[in-house]
Formats: C-alpha cells, structure tokens, sequence
C-alpha cells in the first residue's frame, strides 16, 4: 500500500529543471533551489456553444483599438480646435458692438466738443466792431496769420498738439497729432449765395475711425456760418494760392442785417 502511495507520487510530480528536484506539476516556484517556474498556460475563453475562440481575435481585437487611438485623439483635437475657433468669434462680436454701441459714440461725442470748442474760440477772435467798418474788396489771409489764430484759439491742455494749416491751391489741410497720433484734415473751400463753405473734406488718421467725413463738415460749416455773421461781409468769392487764401468781400452789411447794394456783378480774386 505505501509503495503503490510513492509510486502515485512520483507521478504526480515533475523535475525542476533547474535543480531536478521533484515539485508539484501546478507549483509556481522550487521548494528547494526556490527558482520562479513558468505560469500554466490559461485556457481559451470559448464562444457561446462551447467552441474555443479562435487564435486571430486577441490579436485583431488589439489592432482594431490601436487604430481607434489616434482616431479619438485626432476627434478631440478638432473639437478643441473648434471650441477655440469659437471663443474667439464670440470676442470679437462682442469687442465689435462694443465698438459700436458704446466706445464710438463716446468717442465721438468727445471729439465733437474738442473741436467745437476749438472753433468757437477761432470764431471769438473775429471782432465785429472792427471787420463791419471794413470796405469790400479782396482781402488776402497768409497762411501764417491762419496758424497764427489757430495758436490764440488753442489750448495747451487739449489733447489735439502740434497743429498747423497747409494752403495749397488744391486744399487747406490741418495737420495735428491726437494723443500722439498723426491725424490730417483736408478740405476745399467754396462759395455759394455769398456764404463760405467747406467741401470735399476728408479725414485721416485714428480720429477718422471716430469721426466720418460727413460729421466734421457739419460741424466747420456750423462756424462758417457763425465767423461770417461777425464778419459783416458776403463772400463772393474764393481762390487758394500757395500758402495763402484769397478771399473776395461784398460791401459790408447794412445795419439790419441784408447786405447793402453790391456794385460789381462779377468779381475776380487776384492771384
């Protein structure tokens, strides 16, 4: 009996095959030399019937995931991307009618006031007292004396600096640094029913994306209108040389206001 015991032993048992002690066939280590044996092979999950899989699913359904990494990852790439796209879409909507509604109407409400502000004060220096006693005839404005009451009418506290007139026989051009931006403002000035006025005016620089075109001859023939009734004097006509603006007056008006009898019908300014 104990003899048929080992004999059920021994063939219960394998060799080590590093030190060919006998160990358990499921044993994962040597009880005497202690080596690390190889794992028993698992078995094959099978499909539904009983069927072992086949060898080629691990390995296809591995491939299959390994082509799906960079697909997901491209996916999310786009959508991050897309996502970025749009944040910056919305802030600048936002930035335009904020420009729109709010900083250019404030914008440009300051900028009407600095320049009415500024004409208003040119317009003072006209003295009615003395340009009424004035005869008609051509009368000769120097680009200097033009600069020169463009500095008595402005303040050294506005932001606008470094102002000066251009004459040339094209244009009368201001050209001025706005908070230390070069800005120019050219017009061409004309004569219509014996009342000065601005045309063609154009604006260039920052104060032009504040300003149009439009807004500022409103405002320049506004005080046109208001120096010629301190003038005294229609306007019959107008010629730009090179720096200087020639300007030809009717007789002065009368004292309620209508001008007094013009005695020459047509006029020429002299060069």
């Amino acid at each position: 009996m104990r003899r048929h015991a080992e004999n059920r032993d021994e063939v219960n048992t394998v060799q080590c095959p590093h030190c060919s002690a006998p160990i358990a066939p499921a044993a994962q280590f040597c009880p005497t030399c202690g080596a690390v044996l190889a794992m028993p092979a698992s078995p094959q999950p099978a499909f539904p019937g009983g069927e072992p899989a086949p060898a080629w699913v691990p390995q296809q359904l591995a491939s299959r995931g390994a082509a799906a990494t960079p697909a997901r990852r491209r996916h999310r790439g786009r959508r991050w991307l897309l996502g970025c796209l749009g944040t910056l879409a919305i802030l600048l909507i936002l930035l335009l009618a904020s420009w729109a509604f709010l900083i250019r109407p404030t914008l440009n409400r300051l900028a009407r006031e600095q320049i009415n502000t500024a004409l208003d004060n040119a317009v003072q220096e006209i003295d009615p007292t003395r340009t009424a006693q004035l005869p008609g005839g051509p009368v000769r404005l120097s680009e200097t004396l033009l600069n020169n009451l463009l500095t008595l009418a402005h303040s050294p506290s506005s932001p606008m600096q470094d102002a000066h007139f251009t004459v040339t026989p094209s244009a009368i051009t201001l050209n001025f640094t706005l908070y230390g931006q070069a800005n120019s403002i050219s017009a061409v000035p004309q004569v219509s029913a014996g009342q000065l006025h601005v045309s063609d005016l154009h604006i260039q620089g920052p104060i032009s994306w504040i300003l149009s075109d439009d807004d500022l001859t409103t405002i320049v023939n506004q005080h046109l209108a208001t120096a010629q009734q301190r003038l005294h004097h229609p306007v019959l006509a107008v010629a730009l040389q090179n720096h200087a603006v020639d300007l030809l007056l009717g007789p002065p008006s009368s004292a309620n206001g209508s001008p007094a009898p013009i005695l020459l019908a047509v006029a020429h300014v002299r060069g």
